[in-house]
This record gives structure tokens, sequence and C-alpha cells, in this order.
């Protein structure tokens, strides 16, 4: 018995080579070397297995396929003016500047929009987007004194909105910080514009809404849009944004074609000189007063359709900006469930459209031809406008 079973052992221990182990370890080793040139790092062998069966690669778009730095490249009003950003993707809102290059009738299908216009100029419609841009908004923009350089807390889109408004010359604590109370007045200090209440953003309505009170001072010093029906009420501005065809199906009225009222004149460095919180109050008020709007006929809706394709074909993320005014009495409690979705989105006065670019992530177009070359085709997911995803497809 001793003999066979020393006999049994032998065969055993010679099915397994001595140098089987550092043979196998010796070759793995060169196999992850070689891989890791390849930017490719394996820590389990079914991950591998995994990816040489894929064949359909689903990618989000921004920030994935693009940079997610998202800056404002146009804006075109209510009554179809086009304003252009220039340096958009700069976060240095003093870098930069917003010109009126004409109106969109004047732009041939297929012009590439280049700048032919550079006269500056604005409009109630175009000031009243920047308005929205502002305060229908969550983030900051603010320069950082220890990185030495502008930076941004919030949302790329809303980032790239409140830089767009403050290049137009509008900072959000111009007319939302408190200011002094006029001593004549027995009135505690408040904001021109103070919120009562926001309707976040979710994907099923696809908008977003905030609402503030006008400071009942600045408005019974104010002359304009004043009469005996609104004269000692609460005024109440609401603010919308959101996708273009969803703002315009709660739209009735549209901002007529006059000037604008956020700025008056430039300063000698160029930039915009602005006007009062008082006078910009002023400005929203009386120009979302039924006297400085139009009603929103079919035929205008679908002008802004239209103007909305044309955007969204030059691989624009468009949204729609729209803002009312409701006058309250002045005693009259306001609770923030009465400034809920149903009251505030609702018979809306439509302001503009703005364009936001995300320039695709360098090498991107290398990354997807080099996909198709293996046989895996890329499919690209987003939420944008059909118009939009297809031109940065």
């Amino acid at each position: 018995f001793v003999p066979i079973f020393i006999t049994g052992i032998s065969l055993a221990v010679s099915v397994i080579p001595e140098g089987l182990v550092a043979v196998t370890t010796v070759t793995m080793a060169v196999g992850v070397r070689r891989m890791a040139r390849r930017n490719a790092l394996v820590r389990t062998l079914p991950a591998v297995e995994t990816l040489g069966g894929v064949t359909v690669i689903c990618s989000d778009k921004t920030g994935t396929l693009t940079e997610g730095k998202m800056g404002v490249s146009e804006l075109v009003d209510a009554n179809g003016m086009v304003f252009e950003f220039s340096k958009s993707t700069s976060r240095d809102p003093n870098e930069g500047e917003v010109s009126c290059r004409g109106h969109i009738g004047g732009v041939e299908a297929g012009d590439s929009l280049t700048m032919h216009n550079t006269e500056k100029q604005n409009t109630a419609a175009a000031d009243m987007s920047f308005v929205v841009c502002s305060l229908c908004n969550n983030s900051e923009v603010f320069f950082d004194s220890v990185e030495q350089q502008w930076s941004s807390l919030g949302d790329a889109t809303e980032v790239a909105l409140t830089i767009a408004s403050q290049k137009a010359g509008l900072r959000k604590t111009d007319i939302t910080s408190v200011v002094e109370a006029n001593v004549a007045v027995s009135a505690p200090a408040m904001p021109p514009l103070q919120m009562l209440a926001e309707n976040a953003f979710d994907s099923e309505r696809k908008r977003m809404s905030v609402v503030f009170e006008a400071s009942a001072l600045l408005i019974a010093e104010s002359a304009s849009g004043q009469t005996s029906a609104t004269s000692g009420k609460r005024c109440l501005v609401t603010l919308v944004k959101g996708a273009p065809e969803e703002i315009l199906s709660v739209c009735t009225h549209q901002l007529s074609n006059t000037g604008g009222f956020l700025r008056m004149g430039t300063t000698a460095e160029g930039r915009p000189a602005m006007q009062t919180p008082e006078a910009i109050v002023s400005g929203i008020v009386s120009n979302l007063d039924t006297r400085g709007t139009v009603a929103l006929t079919s035929e205008l809706i679908n002008s802004s359709g239209s103007t909305c394709e044309q955007m969204a074909g030059r691989g624009l993320r468009v949204l729609g900006l729209a803002a009312k005014i409701n006058y309250l009495d002045a005693d009259a409690p306001v609770a923030e469930e009465a400034l809920g979705l149903e009251w505030a989105e609702s018979e809306l006065v439509f302001a503009g459209l703005v364009g936001l670019i995300d320039p695709p992530r360098s090498g991107i177009i290398d990354s997807v031809r080099r996909c198709h070359d293996a046989g895996v085709k890329v499919i690209m997911i987003t939420g944008d406008h059909i118009g939009t995803a297809t031109a940065i497809a």
C-alpha cells in the first residue's frame, strides 16, 4: 500500500509544473502592462468580458459629449430682435458685451448669424428677458480672492444665464438687496423686489417660476402704471423660464415693441450705465401692465416657434422666458401655497428666447469614430430640443 500511495502523490505533484505559478504571474503582469499603456486598467476579468461584448453605448450629452461649460450665445426678444453675446463661455461678466444685430427677419436661412450690426440698443422685451435670467435663478457668480479668478455656484445653465444678465449690466443684488427707506414715509426698509415663493423646475412641466413682491414704497412713488384700480395695492411680479413650447403654452400676451428700461447709456469704459433700482422696478411693472403688452396670436406663436427651431438647428439649447404682474389688496394675506403652479404659471407675458452654447468636448469626435469602427453604436441621451440634439449629433 505504501509504495502505491507514494506513487499517487508523485503523480499528483507532477501534474502541476513547478514553474507554472511563476509563468502565469509574469504573463498576466506583462498583459496588464500592455493594457495600461493603452489607458485600460482591469480589476476583475468579467469586466473585460462584458466590455468586449458591448455593441451599444448610451451617453449623456451635457458634460460628457460636451464640455459642460455653457454660455449664452444669443437672445431673441418677443418681437424678433436678435442680441448677440461675445466671449459667451467666459465666467468673467466684465468680458464680452451684448450687441443688437437687427431683426431676425433680415437673416437668411442658413446664415451663421455672424454679427453685422453692432449698434448697441435695447428693447423692453430684451430687458425683461435679462430680468428673468437674473432673478428666476439660484446660481451665484463671484470673484474668488483666494484663487484670483471668477467662480460660480449652481447649475451650469443657471450660471450661464446669470453671467449673461451681468454682461447686460444687471446684477441680482441690484434689485433684491435692501434699500434705504424714505424718511418722509413711515415704512420699513425693504428690497425693491422681495421673493415670496419659488416653484422649482421639474421634468414634467419643464418650467421654473418665482414670485416677487415689488416694494410698496417704490410703487407708490412711481407715477407710471398707477391707476385708481391699482393704486395702494400689493404688486406681485412672477418670472418664469423653461422649455419654449411649455412657456408659450401658458402665455396669453407678449411684450410690445418699446424701448428698454434697464440702461440709460454707457460709461466712459463702454460698460452699460444702469438705471436706479427704483427705475428698473418701475420699468418692470409698467411694461408688464396691459398697456405694455399685446395679445399673443397664433401667428406670433408660430413665429416664435420657427425662431426656436432655427436656434436649435444651430446647436443652441433654447429656453423660453416670460413674466406677469398681479395686483392684490394691500391687507390681503398671501400664503406661499396660494402662489403655486396653477396661479404662477398661467396667463403669462412672453418676453423672448435665449440660446445657450455648450462646446463639444475635445477629442469626442475621434472617440465616437473609433467606437463606430469597432462596431459599437453610440446613442446620445438628452432632454434638449430635438433640433439641438440633431445639430450636436
